[in-house]
């Protein structure tokens, strides 16, 4: 098992695999909440891609050590941020981040702070902060009584606290949007339960020109079930548009 270091020096859990073609570009793929890098559609991402993409789990998820928090999207973009460090000390070239559901946002955060990489995917992405993921529900009476609550999810245990809902309903992703500084591709599945698609819709809008397009995908819901295939020709469409366009302008 491989392990990179951060600027803070938390290790994080990595695989980095490299595509049949010589080419120094790196997708960089991060999971959501309570989730890790080998969870949905990732591994089917980086196995499949025509480019080397990275993927890692945040500390307290997946095989990284450390606490997970709820919360901490400021500290994760950070360690994003660490990460595309990493990738340029090894002589790679990020091209894009592709964050899914809480990283859909935290990619978002990433390019209005950072903006240092060219192309933001951002997949189920959420623009109302306010509204709780449904998974989260069950235990909202316990958190806000005890200050926390504990929830199993795929055999592994999250602790949820008060500060780290606070935290994500205090998130103003209207103020972030107007400061993304990247073209943007934001997909969703039209069958999402968790993050409805009008979020897709209002997150292209207040984007406007720097969102390249928002893709919908019929019949995927917030996991794409079934829809590996059809996510990832989005994701190759959006690079095989972009990148020509990237490279005419001298942006890469």
């Amino acid at each position: 098992m491989d392990f990179l270091t951060t600027e803070s020096g938390k290790k994080l859990s990595y695989i980095l695999t490299l595509s049949q073609h010589k080419s120094p570009y790196l997708l960089i793929i991060i999971h959501g909440t309570c989730s890790s890098k080998d969870s949905l559609f990732l591994p089917y991402l980086s196995d499949n891609s025509t480019y080397n993409t990275l993927r890692f789990d945040f500390p307290g998820n997946g095989d990284s050590g450390g606490e997970f928090e709820f919360g901490g999207f400021e500290k994760e973009v950070s360690i994003i941020h660490s990460v595309v460090l990493w990738a340029k000390s090894h002589g790679y070239k990020p091209l894009a981040l592709i964050g899914h559901s809480k990283a859909g946002n935290e990619v978002l955060m990433y390019s209005a702070k950072y903006g240092d990489v060219p192309l933001i995917i951002s997949i189920a992405g959420r623009l109302d902060m306010n509204v709780i993921p449904a998974f989260i529900q069950p235990v909202m009476n316990s958190i806000e009584a005890e200050g926390q609550a504990t929830i199993e999810l795929l055999g592994r245990e999250y602790n949820i606290t008060k500060a780290g809902v606070d935290e994500r309903k205090a998130i103003n992703m209207t103020r972030i949007l107007a400061a993304v500084r990247n073209w943007v591709c934001a997909i969703h599945g039209d069958i999402d339960p968790w993050t409805n698609i009008e979020d897709a819709e209002g997150i292209s809008r207040l984007l406007g020109r720097r969102c390249f397009e928002l893709d919908v995908i019929q019949g995927a819901d917030h996991s794409f079930t079934n829809c590996e295939a059809e996510l990832l020709q989005n994701i190759e469409n959006f690079l095989a548009k972009a990148v020509p366009l990237l490279q005419l302008t001298h942006k890469i």
